[in-house]
C-alpha cells in the first residue's frame, strides 16, 4: 500500500536532488520541489505513461507510424482513466477510415492492455476515455474512444 506522506517524500527528495545537481534549485524552481498530494490513481497514471513513452520509442503503438505519443491522465467525465493519443496529420490523411477505426482501436486496447496490471478493476468500456489529436494539422480532437467504440467528431473529404 502506498502512504501518500511517503510518496510525498520521496518525490520531493528525488526532484530536489536532480534539480540541484543540474543547478536548477533557484527561486522560480522553489514552488516545485515542495511537496504534493497526489492520488493513487494518478501515481499510477505516472508510472504506466512512463512506461508508456519507453514502448513508444520502440515504435510499438501502430505499423503506420501514425500514433506520434501518448498520455494518461485521470479525469473525472466521461471516465476515470483518460487517454490521449497524438497522430501525425500526414500519415493519417492517406488511411481509410477503417484502418484508422482498427488502429484506434488497437492503441486503446494496447494502452488498456498496460494499465490493466496495475489497475485490475479498470474496465475498457465504462473506464477508458481516449481522444485523438491531429498534430501538423489543424490540432483538433479527430476522434474519441467511449464505452468501446470509435467516434468521429467529423467526416473527412473522400470518406
Amino acid at each position: 500500500m502506498i502512504n501518500r506522506a511517503t510518496v510525498a517524500c520521496v518525490v520531493f527528495f528525488f526532484i530536489r536532488a536532480v534539480c540541484e545537481a543540474q543547478g536548477l534549485a533557484n527561486d522560480a524552481m522553489q514552488k516545485y520541489l515542495q511537496p504534493a498530494q497526489i492520488s493513487k490513481l494518478d501515481w499510477i497514471l505516472l508510472e504506466e505513461q512512463t512506461k508508456a513513452f519507453s514502448n513508444l520509442r520502440k515504435g510499438s503503438w501502430d505499423d503506420f507510424g501514425l500514433v506520434m505519443s501518448i498520455s494518461v491522465y485521470s479525469t473525472q467525465r466521461p471516465a476515470p482513466i483518460g487517454m490521449t493519443f497524438t497522430l501525425d496529420n500526414k500519415v493519417y490523411i492517406r488511411l481509410p477510415r477503417e484502418t484508422l477505426v482498427k488502429v484506434f482501436t488497437d492503441v486503446v486496447n494496447s494502452a488498456y492492455g498496460i494499465l490493466r496490471h496495475s489497475l485490475p478493476e479498470a474496465r475498457l468500456k465504462s473506464d477508458i476515455y481516449a481522444n485523438f489529436v491531429l498534430v501538423g494539422g489543424t490540432g483538433e480532437i479527430i476522434a474519441e474512444f467511449k464505452q468501446g467504440s470509435v467516434i468521429f467528431r467529423n467526416e473527412r473529404t473522400g470518406d
